[in-house]
């Protein structure tokens, strides 16, 4: 029983950046520079474990993540932060 609630646990761990990247607040460009960061550091902090196995959610998160710091930190490409652009695409 208990060890069934360490693999639940372990599992929604797996998914707590992209939980916490949809509860934070990115309804802007300041709040989505902040966003990203955040999510980018608690990634590597959460999941350094998961990152030297290899597993492949937290390889994909921490590239995903990466590349939006990039792009918005760098490039500052303010599309990606277009809530009308997501809507016309999804």
């Amino acid at each position: 029983m208990i060890g069934e609630l360490l693999d639940m646990v372990k599992f929604i761990l797996g998914f707590l950046l992209w939980i916490l990247f949809l509860l934070l607040p990115t309804d802007g460009w300041d709040p989505m520079l902040r966003v990203v960061l955040i999510c980018l550091i608690v990634s590597v902090i959460f999941s350094w474990k998961a990152l030297r196995k290899g597993f492949i959610l937290q390889w994909g998160t921490l590239i995903f993540l990466l590349f939006c710091a990039i792009s918005l930190y760098s490039f500052r490409w303010v599309w990606l932060n277009t809530w009308e652009l997501l809507q016309m695409v999804f």
